[in-house]
This record gives C-alpha cells, sequence and structure tokens, in this order.
C-alpha cells in the first residue's frame, strides 16, 4: 500500500478502491495505518499483531525544554516536583522524567513518552497540567520547546 493512497483525503479515513485504512498519526517523519488489526510503519513495514513492536508504532516521544526566567528557577523546580508524581499515574503516560542542567540551573529538559496521540491529548487536559504547568509555571519561563520524536 502506498503512502499516497492512505493519505489521499483530509478526513481521518483514506479510501482506495480495495482498501478502507484509518491514519492514526501523520506527521512529517512517519505516517502509521492500520487496516483491519495489521499496522503498517511510515516504511511500509507489517506490523503483525503479535510484534512487539506494534506497541511502539503508535508512541508518541517528546522532549520538552525549559528556560526558567532570572530569578524563577527554583520556582520552576518547585513545581515540577509536585507535577511529576500526578503525571505520572496518568494513564498512557510511559514515562515521564525532568532533569536539571548543572552547568545553568534555569534550564529544565524533560524525557515524555506516551502510548499514542489521544494520551498526549488527555494528558494537556488533566488539571493539575492546567494548574501546575499553563497557570503557575508558564508565566515562569523565558523559553519552552516541545519537540515530537516516532521511533525509526
Amino acid at each position: 500500500m502506498s503512502s499516497a493512497a492512505a493519505i489521499g483525503s483530509n478526513s481521518s479515513y483514506a479510501q482506495s478502491p480495495a482498501i478502507r485504512a484509518k491514519v492514526i498519526s501523520l506527521t512529517s517523519a512517519r505516517i502509521t495505518v492500520v487496516l483491519g488489526k495489521v499496522v503498517y510503519r511510515h516504511d511500509q513495514r507489517k506490523i503483525s499483531n503479535t510484534d512487539p513492536t506494534l506497541r511502539w508504532a503508535t508512541t508518541l516521544w517528546n522532549t520538552v525544554t525549559w528556560r526558567a526566567r532570572d530569578g524563577e528557577a527554583d520556582a520552576c523546580a518547585n513545581i515540577i516536583a509536585r507535577f511529576l508524581p500526578e503525571a505520572r499515574k496518568e494513564p498512557g503516560v510511559e514515562l515521564v522524567t525532568v532533569n536539571r542542567s548543572v552547568t545553568d540551573p534555569a534550564k529544565f529538559l524533560f524525557y515524555e513518552v506516551f502510548s499514542d496521540e489521544a494520551a498526549f491529548e488527555a494528558h494537556q487536559q488533566t488539571p493539575h497540567f492546567k494548574q501546575m504547568i499553563l497557570e503557575e509555571a508558564l508565566p515562569r519561563l523565558a523559553q519552552r520547546e516541545r519537540v515530537q520524536y516516532v521511533p525509526l
């Protein structure tokens, strides 16, 4: 199946004469398509239901970097310390860890792994994300950047 056939329309479903496929995710790096219960990766390698890589086919990986405003680094560290235990309880959160730079204490590196895009979206709608990250932390930041990754 070609990538063009999989993304032939703007809807979440793509049509071809013989196949109806649901596009799970579309990024510049990957297209994952479900045909019945069989998943095809962006490189069109078939992943069977028993293949352990199936779990990773829809996994979403993020790095997030923060740079705190002058005088706000310790407040950001405290917010993160309160936020992490709550985030780790969420269904669909495979991993979330945060590190603070040794040479520049105003810099933080988050590493996040979500089971899929839906888990990531749900994470951003939780009360603790809205309160601690959006309301408390963001005003204290000079810079914030998120980069999404997919497995090779």
